[in-house]
């Protein structure tokens, strides 16, 4: 019954979200979509990467950034960077070289949704399922986060998105 209840409660919040967010007048543009702040439009895998200098042949492992890349913005007037769908980075590093760069987006169900993916397995919390904010290894496994609302989502050493860890 409580899982019903919440299901309602999320459903109500995010249809008041949505009329409150209409009430904003349209705008094309907002300084947190264009230039250094633009959303990067693909995922990608680059192979061939040069190095300036020498990479420690001891330096190994996986170095991410995560941050918001919104797939769409319906109005950019209502729109905050804080709100856009993460896209995790990453450069593995393996015996003084630079094996890949490659980007992701993080697998939430929107995001899955609008890429045409499936969901992704594990519990949800919450009515905005964002999660833009961190990216941590633990334990032999990477993880990404947001301080608030939704649960974390596990991903590979490959970047691709595998599950809500939370049961």
């Amino acid at each position: 019954m409580i899982d019903l209840r919440e299901h309602i409660a999320d459903r109500t919040i995010e249809w008041v979200m949505s009329l409150l967010a209409k009430r904003v007048p349209h705008s094309g543009s907002n300084p947190f979509l264009e230039g250094l702040y633009a959303p990067v439009n693909i995922e990608t895998t680059e192979t061939d990467l040069r190095v300036t200098g020498e990479l420690p042949a001891e330096l190994n492992g996986l170095l991410t950034r995560i941050g918001p890349n919104p797939i769409s913005v319906a109005n950019p007037a209502n729109y905050h960077w804080f709100l856009g769908d993460g896209m995790v980075h990453g450069v593995r590093f393996r015996e003084g070289k630079a094996q890949w760069y490659r980007n992701r987006y993080i697998g939430t169900d929107t995001v899955n949704k609008a890429l045409g993916r499936p969901k992704i397995a594990g519990k949800r919390r919450g009515v905005f399922d964002i999660v833009n904010t961190n990216a941590i290894g633990h334990g032999g496994r990477y993880f990404a986060l947001i301080e608030g609302g939704p649960f974390p989502i596990e991903f590979d050493g490959n970047l691709k998105s595998i599950r809500r860890p939370v049961r």
